[in-house]
């Protein structure tokens, strides 16, 4: 038990990380990007690298996001059964449970599609194979599958 809770810590401090390089690259390649283009010499690749650093970030935020059990259609349901402490556990339970499997089924879909876009995607921007920007999506719904399993899983400890 004491492992999962190190790996969750782990994807926090990582994801935590990642997300303020990830914001920081988003603001400083805008600001270069808008500033090039006054002088007209802003390179293409910008506006692409930063569109993908959007979604690294979203991804990231909802790793963060999810370790804390925070969501606002899972607060809702919660809301209304706070006082009875038993169905408090089983309803978080059960959203924790259920947003796990819903999370890998996305990252069964996520995958095949980066198989296809291995098979059939070519360079892009930079020369990095497009599979590389796509690999972004089975990923971040990996981590978060885990962390809501790992929610699950501390459920049962807080008995």
């Amino acid at each position: 038990m004491r492992w999962l809770k190190g790996l969750d810590q782990l994807l926090e401090r990582v994801s935590s990380s990642l997300l303020v390089v990830a914001i920081l690259g988003i603001f400083s390649l805008s600001l270069g990007g808008i500033v090039g283009r006054w002088v007209h010499v802003s390179p293409d690749w910008i506006d692409p690298l930063v569109r993908h650093l959007v979604l690294v970030s979203a991804f990231l935020a909802g790793v963060l996001i999810t370790g804390k059990g925070k969501h606002i259609g899972i607060d809702l349901l919660v809301k209304y059964v706070e006082h009875v402490p038993h169905w408090h556990r089983l309803l978080r339970r059960a959203i924790a449970l259920i947003s796990a499997l819903a999370l890998l089924f996305l990252v069964k879909a996520s995958t095949d599609f980066l198989r296809s876009e291995i098979e059939f995607g070519k360079a892009e921007f930079l020369q990095i194979h497009s599979a590389v920007w796509v690999a972004v999506i089975p990923v971040g719904f990996l981590f978060m599958a885990y962390r809501f399993f790992y929610l699950f899983v501390v459920t049962f400890q807080q008995e």
